[in-house]
């Protein structure tokens, strides 16, 4: 169930019923696909597992950093990832820390086709137990 607005600033500030200054509505959230050959596929999943688990690990605004990959018997070329930071500035410290320069320069040659859309995070079914 989502919070209801309760005056004019608090409908102002809403979007489908849910308040902007949820605990989560400053949370940023990326989604990243790529495209890469077969023959680097594994060293690509390599590498990039290598960087989700530093910037899980060390990047204290870095919540979530989630790789998908195609279902047993699909030609493995694509990865999702599904990223979640405390706000921009986060996923900013995220673009320029060492392990995601080294993630970018290894893998750069390897990824035919590269997209990238943000996101603000609406509703959080977990919160708040836990993200």
């Amino acid at each position: 169930m989502t919070a209801q607005p309760t005056d004019d600033k608090a409908a102002s500030d809403t979007l489908d019923g849910a308040q902007a200054s949820a605990p989560w509505s400053d949370l940023f959230a990326l989604t990243v696909e790529f495209e890469v050959a077969q023959s680097d596929f594994e060293r690509f999943l390599s590498l990039l597992r290598d960087n989700a688990a530093r910037s899980v690990e060390v990047e204290p605004g870095c919540l979530r950093f989630d790789i998908l990959v195609p279902e047993v018997g699909q030609a493995p070329r694509t990865v999702l990832l599904y990223e979640i930071y405390i706000d921009r500035a986060a996923f900013d410290d995220h673009l320029s820390s060492d392990h995601y320069g080294r993630f970018d320069a290894e893998t750069r040659a390897m990824v035919s086709r590269k997209s990238a859309s943000s996101f603000r995070l609406l509703e959080h079914a977990k919160w708040p137990s836990r993200i």
